[in-house]
């Protein structure tokens, strides 16, 4: 990814990347933070550098970190056929909150998953 894909990858919140040699983008994580939780917004690894555990390594820093800070909790939504992000965010502690009709659109309508993860 480059500067214009890292810009649209998260239009708003904090985002924080995972840069490799040349300074190329790994894996990033964008959220939105209040004062007791976090809300992923994505969470990505460069197509070149997945099955790596670069995104389960950049999770685990900021879970610790968001914990160390005293926040409560953290939330997030993901296409319900997402496999591989299912496994890495039941890894994590993250279990199912809530199932969200149409959540993604284009093409065939996808259902949504609400996971939460509790950090006291």
């Amino acid at each position: 990814m480059d500067a214009a894909q890292i810009t649209k990858f998260c239009d708003y919140g904090h985002i924080e990347v995972l840069a490799g040699r040349n300074k190329k983008l790994y894996a990033a994580i964008c959220y939105l933070q209040d004062c007791e939780s976090v809300e992923i917004i994505s969470l990505a690894a460069h197509p070149d550098h997945r099955r790596q555990g670069l995104a389960s390594a950049l999770l685990t820093y900021f879970l610790r970190t968001w914990r160390a800070a005293g926040l409560v909790s953290v939330v997030l939504m993901m296409r319900d056929s997402n496999s591989p992000a299912r496994s890495l965010y039941a890894k994590q502690g993250f279990h199912e909150a809530a199932r969200v009709q149409h959540a993604y659109s284009g093409g065939q309508p996808e259902e949504g998953v609400r996971l939460v993860s509790l950090l006291a």
